[in-house]
């Protein structure tokens, strides 16, 4: 076996004195962009079979799917690239099949397929040797002020890692893309918990600002990234060589996989036989607008950390000296971020900007201890003591600032520190008894912390972090951008309804709404994977993750916003159909009474004409009595008049008709198709 990496450190470590972190960076490549850029890698993902599918999988259907995937991982690029894509599913699968019944018909659709580390690896547990550094000082703009962190020793402003990298697909044929770095070891110190904060920061610079706005659309890649993080974070390859900003290394990694992956699968390079030849970041990976940060675009990127560090997780869930959780209200000293920090930190206010420098990294140091409790409740995870205690108020600080994507962690009183303690799991207290790990969760991120864990130390050599954790994560972000991607498309078609609507055409938009909502609406619903979790410590932090996120929030919005569209339409309809209504029983009416009327006349000149002897009939006599009030030959003249008015009436309702039978005969075409979507979204 070819070994082209450091041996991976054992997550444990010495109490109290630092951790190893497993960070995921994770990029998104949606399947409408797969099949207009790359169709053949499309149709080789199975892209045909998922067409072909449609809402209902024929059994047929699912037996070539699974057949498709098995002839994937075994003709996946070289003979080397198939046997790492065998080994890590071999590897993985099971984990994932334990804590999740993602089984559907037979068959799992999703799938793992493997990257060598370097091109000499043979095993899909070797990793690819790289540095992450902080290359100067760190500025940052909050609450109107200015900051600047500074380290005394800028030499160890860097993190030594492995790198490990796998293609995810998913059922409906967008991959994800992702970057496994497995940090042997940080420590609890100024320029550790800041390099790691960047970390996060790559994915979500909030806090920052664009030197300059000469473009509306501004990239995070080029000679001159484009803000700060992305210019500070390095990432030194020790397998190439390279050095440079991080995500030019990443982009760099990318575009050379995804190629790979092209001729893996395909049998040909990239941009062959007639297709397009995209550029694989610009053109196959959407970039969006960063609404943080005005004119930022970003790649459709999302991280993942997965703390091994005792010291951290006993801090977030605090033990009494008897076993019994601690309440963080017990065991955090208000005063000693209200007063004494506060106070601290007033006296450095008139510096522009404001430099946090050895003197605020010397005070924590003699000061950190303060930060807790020791007069209340015993706090049984730390003997004060041991070495490194002195960093408990520095730990606490970063905690609470990390969990909140927050790089300004030392400006916050003691309620914004309890406030980003509290973990979506546990957050029931019977969860909190057991007290093994914490998870949190912001808009970007999915942030776990644990002092060891089995599954972390079966997973980590594969994908370089904990199987369990990795599922929610990837679960999660596909189910955020399928969103994203039904929303978007949904505001196309409420456009284009809009612009029907304003052109009277109710009919057309009422088709567009079924068409998009028939079509759209099974996709979303076929692909959008529910909570499959099979235990409640998985099952409350993807659900809690789906909230954070606004998932259920950007489908429901659109709906919302096709029925009331729908309402205004069908509104509108039943107006007309009631005008229609009334004045066809206004013609009919007419026309009885018109057709009555001739009757008569006819009647009476019939009767005159006929009677022997010529006699009159009575109700001739009486129709003749009228002649008093018109000239001679008034009743004939009368009839002719009558005989018009009636055949105007017919022409009239035969028009209505006419008009109307069409959209009555879209309504009958129609009437099937709606049925299966409200039968479809009362089945959701």
């Amino acid at each position: 076996m070819e070994v082209a990496e450091r041996a991976d450190a054992s997550p444990h470590n010495v109490v109290g004195q630092g951790g190893s972190l497993y960070w995921t960076l994770s990029l998104h490549l949606e399947s409408d962009r797969l099949l207009s850029q790359t169709p053949r890698l499309h149709a080789r993902l199975g892209g045909d079979l998922v067409e072909e599918a449609g809402s209902s999988y024929a059994q047929s259907c699912v037996r070539r799917q699974r057949d498709n995937q098995l002839r994937l991982s075994r003709s996946y690029g070289t003979e080397v690239d198939n046997a790492l894509s065998l080994q890590l599913r071999n590897a993985i699968e099971p984990m994932f099949e334990d804590v999740a019944d993602r089984e559907h018909l037979g068959v799992v659709e999703d799938y793992l397929l493997a990257i060598a580390a370097t091109p000499k690896s043979t095993e899909a547990t070797d990793a690819r040797p790289v540095t992450l550094l902080l290359d100067g000082d760190i500025g940052w703009e909050t609450e109107g002020r200015t900051y600047a962190a500074r380290f005394a020793d800028q030499a160890r402003t860097r993190l030594d890692a492995n790198l490990r990298r796998l293609w995810y697909v998913h059922s409906d044929c967008s991959i994800s893309y992702h970057l496994s770095f497995a940090i042997d070891r940080y420590e609890h110190r100024p320029e550790h918990f800041f390099l790691i904060s960047m970390l996060q920061k790559l994915a979500a610079p909030k806090e920052f600002t664009l030197g300059s706005l000469a473009s509306d659309r501004i990239g995070i890649v080029g000679a001159s990234p484009s803000l700060l993080p992305f210019r500070a974070v390095r990432l030194s390859d020790g397998s190439s060589g390279e050095q440079g900003p991080l995500w030019q290394q990443v982009a760099r990694l990318f575009e050379k996989d995804f190629a790979d992956l092209y001729n893996g699968l395909v049998g040909a390079p990239l941009g062959s036989a007639g297709e397009p030849s995209p550029d694989p970041w610009t053109d196959v990976l959407r970039h969006e607008p960063y609404v943080a940060v005005p004119g930022l675009v970003m790649p459709a990127a999302r991280s993942m950390f997965y703390f091994a560090d005792r010291r951290l997780r006993d801090l977030l869930l605090p033990r009494k000296r008897n076993g019994t959780p601690l309440s963080r209200l017990e065991l955090v000293r208000e005063e000693f971020f209200d007063r004494d920090l506060k106070g601290f930190l007033a006296g450095l206010e008139n510096e522009k900007p404001i430099m946090l420098d050895h003197r605020v990294w010397d005070w924590l140091d003699n000061h950190g201890t303060g930060a807790i409790d020791t007069e209340g409740p015993k706090f049984a995870g730390i003997d004060l003591t041991e070495p490194g205690s002195s960093s408990l108020a520095l730990c606490l600080l970063f905690l609470a600032g990390f969990n909140q994507n927050v790089i300004d962690f030392l400006n916050q009183d003691a309620s914004e520190v309890l406030d980003s303690l509290d973990p979506v799991y546990p957050s029931r207290e019977e969860d909190m008894k057991e007290g093994f790990f914490a998870r949190f969760a912001n808009p970007n991120s999915l942030i776990s912390y644990v002092g060891s864990m089995r599954s972390l130390e079966s997973g980590r050599r594969y994908i370089g972090t904990c199987p369990y954790a990795f599922l929610i994560h990837v679960l999660t972000m596909h189910n955020e951008f399928l969103a994203r991607g039904f929303e978007r498309r949904s505001d196309g078609t409420v456009r284009a309804v809009r612009r029907d609507i304003s052109n009277k055409d109710w009919t057309a938009a009422l088709d567009k709404i079924s068409d998009f909502r028939l079509r759209e609406q099974e996709r979303y619903l076929l692909h959008h994977s529910h909570n499959v979790f099979r235990y409640d410590t998985e099952r409350l932090v993807f659900e809690a993750l789906q909230k954070i996120r606004g998932l259920d929030l950007k489908h429901e919005k659109a709906e919302n916003v096709f029925e009331a569209a729908k309402s205004t339409i069908r509104d509108v309809e039943a107006k007309k159909t009631a005008k229609y209504e009334s004045t066809i029983r206004t013609l009919l009416a007419g026309i009885g009474l018109l057709a009555t009327s001739q009757a008569l006349f006819n009647w009476s000149n019939c009767v005159q004409t006929t009677l022997p002897n010529g006699g009159t009939c009575p109700l001739g006599s009486l129709m003749l009595e009228l002649d008093w009030l018109h000239p001679e030959r008034a009743i004939s003249t009368l009839g002719v008049l009558l005989l018009i008015a009636f055949i105007v009436c017919v022409l009239v309702l035969a028009v209505y008709l006419v008009t109307a039978l069409p959209s009555l005969g879209r309504k009958l075409w129609r009437w099937p198709s709606s049925r299966r979507t409200q039968a479809g979204s009362e089945g959701e």
